[in-house]
């Protein structure tokens, strides 16, 4: 009998005790990231290329030239043909296409991580 005492009384006392808790208050609030944005890197400076179309009627004219500019009888110089400058203007449109869809990648994340001011909507949210 007095442990059904004891047994009660501390259940008792248990439950009570929980009662007394004041319950969690959750709460949340956006937090404002103050991500610096790098600076634009400076705009490609390139040096101006220049090809020569050599063929057949030409090349003695082009060779007394090459000659002339490397000033020496061993001279040096590279050839391309028709198909491979085909493949090389390929792949710079493809080189010109990776840089605008990454300057659009770029562009989304400034937007994306600049302050929001309030009372101004951005064109997207209008």
């Amino acid at each position: 009998m007095l442990k059904n005492l004891l047994l009660i009384s501390s259940i008792a006392l248990f439950l009570s005790a929980c009662g007394s808790i004041e319950k969690l208050k959750v709460f949340s609030k956006p937090v404002e990231n103050k991500i610096i944005a790098p600076s634009d890197p400076k705009p490609l400076l390139l040096d101006k290329l220049h090809f020569d179309v050599v063929n057949k009627d030409n090349i003695e004219q082009y060779l007394s030239e090459v000659k002339k500019q490397q000033n020496t009888d061993e001279f040096v110089f590279y050839a391309m043909t028709p198909k491979n400058y085909e493949l090389l203007a390929l792949n710079m449109q493809e080189i010109k296409r990776f840089i605008i869809q990454q300057k659009e990648i770029i562009i989304f994340y400034k937007e994306a991580t600049q302050p929001k001011k309030e009372g101004n909507l951005n064109k997207k949210e209008k």
